[in-house]
């Protein structure tokens, strides 16, 4: 299988004035810090940060609730969130920067049933500006009743920024225009991601395994997340429990917190001694997590990926994750098979558990595949690559120009 070899994709730079630009969205999520850092770094746009400062999930923090904020990233303005119906979203104050003269680029949220986003929109083309969505865009390559109204609102813009290629080959099969749909992949805190790895050594990650498992030897399995049943963490359970019966038992650390706890604990129990298995809970601290994503030998997301996968690889830990592309996020073009991870059929417990013995037994240099893990992520997945990115979607250069923006590493799907 041909291996993925970092290539010479330059981000062209646009001899442009650097444009004004309105990022729109209902809030930051936190994990955004980065990227957002990196962007009020930029020498190619100006932007600013239109949303509201609460979230309505519990678990979300987000950014600019602290006046701080604002000042370490870049500029910000509050609008109010107005909820109806539960999904549908009215933004109090956004249409004022649809009409603004000191805004060039509107950048929304590509959710169809965000409202005020149909009519800022409309009245950002009719005074000459350019508008970009951000998003997921499609992910399922059917094309449903929904599907075929997202298609509609999504044909409105002048571009979209999205987070993967197997997204931009529905939109392309769709026939939204090759130079108009611009992958900007996603990223989490590269920086504090290699300052906590400067200070591994091999003595610290065994003593990370040790102080959580009575047999430190055995392979580790690691997964974070919610707990909630979405992430179908409970295959990876059962999937212990199988190896185990084979003779092949393993170390799970299934980290999070959430209302599936009490009942994976339960499973957990259930598979026996022959494998150990522990939920400690959620762990928030970068130097207490980063050690034990280090240390195992896989990360395991048996449900849809995000950017657990991206932290993971970040440590250098290639990830298993289940094949059902349609049912995955955009993260997954990341895991490059049998060089940053592998896939399984999706809810299918025995065959996650001979994905992973097959990995365990043909991947033992742990150091090669690390270097594969760090490379795939520091040449698409890093906050100052995205930027770059984004930079040029809102110039306004052609996609097809940047090799990055259209191109994925490597294809191993088809639509």
């Amino acid at each position: 299988m041909q291996q993925y070899k970092p290539e010479d994709a330059r981000i062209p730079q646009l001899q442009t004035r650097a444009p004004r630009a309105a990022i729109i969205y209902p809030w930051f999520g936190h994990y955004r810090r980065a990227v957002f850092r990196s962007l009020g770094r930029s020498q190619e746009a100006q932007y600013e940060g239109v949303s509201d400062i609460t979230s309505n999930l519990d678990s979300l923090p987000v950014l600019f609730g602290d006046p701080k904020d604002g000042a370490a990233l870049f500029p910000h303005t509050r609008v109010r969130n107005r909820f109806f119906f539960t999904y549908f979203l009215w933004q109090q104050g956004v249409l004022s920067f649809a009409l603004s003269r000191k805004v060039d680029v509107l950048v929304l949220i590509d959710n169809v049933t965000y409202l005020s986003n149909w009519v800022a929109l409309l009245l950002g083309r009719l005074t000459g500006k350019r508008v970009l969505f951000w998003g997921h865009g499609f992910t399922r390559s059917k094309l449903t009743l929904k599907e075929r109204i997202r298609t509609f609102f999504y044909r409105l813009a002048h571009g979209h920024m999205v987070y993967g290629h197997y997204s931009r080959d529905i939109m392309l099969k769709r026939g939204f225009d090759a130079d108009r749909v611009y992958v900007i992949y996603n990223s989490l805190d590269l920086e504090e991601q290699q300052r906590v790895q400067a200070e591994f050594t091999p003595e610290t990650l065994h003593a990370a395994r040790a102080q959580l498992f009575k047999h430190p030897e055995r392979p580790l399995l690691v997964t974070v997340g919610r707990l909630v049943a979405r992430k179908k963490f409970d295959a990876l359970i059962r999937a212990a429990g199988l190896l185990a019966k084979q003779g092949r038992p393993v170390n799970v650390a299934v980290i999070g917190k959430g209302q599936e706890q009490e009942k994976l604990k339960a499973l957990a129990q259930a598979q026996g001694d022959g494998c150990e298995i522990i939920l400690p809970g959620a762990i928030y601290d970068e130097a207490k997590l980063g050690p034990i994503l280090a240390a195992a030998d896989l990360c395991v997301i048996p449900g849809r990926i995000g950017l657990s996968c991206m932290h993971a690889l970040g440590y250098g830990t290639p990830v298993i994750a289940q094949g059902n592309f349609d049912e995955q996020n955009p993260e997954f073009e990341a895991i490059l098979p049998g060089e940053t991870g592998a896939f399984f059929r999706d809810d299918d417990d025995e065959d996650l558990a001979r994905v992973i013995v097959t990995w365990l037994d043909e991947h033992a240099d742990r150091e090669r595949v690390r270097k594969a893990c760090h490379a795939i992520i520091k040449d698409y997945y890093d906050p100052d690559v995205q930027r770059e990115l984004i930079d040029y979607a809102v110039k306004g250069g052609p996609a097809r120009g940047c090799p990055k923006a259209s191109n994925p590493p490597r294809r191993f799907w088809s639509l």
